[in-house]
């Protein structure tokens, strides 16, 4: 029993962390940086070696990129 509990707080800490990296890359998108230079496609890489559900590896970064493109779209 509590090697399923232990699993279950792994996969939930590891989707927080995740959810948490998103926040982190779609800030940093708006921030000042060079040119072509965004934690975008490490966070890409992060979610899809973390997360073992594929569903959630392909939304946090689109998720990501959706933030930031309204934070940078309401700046206009």
């Amino acid at each position: 029993m509590n090697a399923q509990i232990s699993q279950k707080e792994n996969l939930l800490y590891g989707t927080l962390l995740a959810l948490a990296l998103i926040l982190l890359a779609a800030a940093l998108r708006i921030a000042p940086h060079p040119w072509n230079f965004t934690p975008l496609g490490a966070m890409a890489l992060f979610s899809g070696a973390v997360l073992r559900d594929r569903r959630l590896a392909y939304f946090f970064p689109l998720l990501a990129l959706f933030l930031g493109d309204i934070s940078l779209a309401s700046t206009n």
